[in-house]
Formats: C-alpha cells, sequence, structure tokens
C-alpha cells in the first residue's frame, strides 16, 4: 500500500495520502480510521479529487445551501 507523509522543511505537515489497490479497501478505511483520535487530534479520511472536481463539488454544496436560506 503506496504512501506520502506531506513533509515541510523536513517536518511532518500533519497530512499524508494513502493508494489503495480497491475501491472496497479505501470504503472500509473511510468507515472506518475517520475521526479517529490520534496523539489528540480527529483523523480527516477522504476519498482523493482532483482540485476542479473539489471544488465543483464545494460550489454545488453551497448553491444548496443557500437555496435552503431562501437566498
Amino acid at each position: 500500500m503506496p504512501f506520502r507523509i506531506c513533509l515541510n522543511n523536513g517536518n511532518s505537515r500533519g497530512s499524508g495520502f494513502v493508494a489503495f489497490s480497491t475501491p472496497e479497501e479505501a470504503s472500509q478505511a473511510l468507515a472506518e480510521m475517520s475521526g479517529k483520535m490520534v496523539v489528540n487530534k480527529p483523523l480527516y479520511v477522504a476519498l482523493g479529487q482532483r482540485k476542479e472536481e473539489r471544488r465543483a463539488k464545494l460550489q454545488v454544496k453551497a448553491i444548496l445551501f443557500y437555496m435552503t436560506l431562501g437566498v
């Protein structure tokens, strides 16, 4: 299972990436590890997305949120 830890001047930035062999392994990790406490901090686990894809989904989410407010 390949992984990468993000570093800044040789120090951990507190984030990393893991590549899973199958979508099932990724889903299992998401379900089991998200929110788990590690060194007094909760893990944030999400599926990887390209910046454009993430931005588009956030824009849709924001539009739907404002529509519920009646703005």
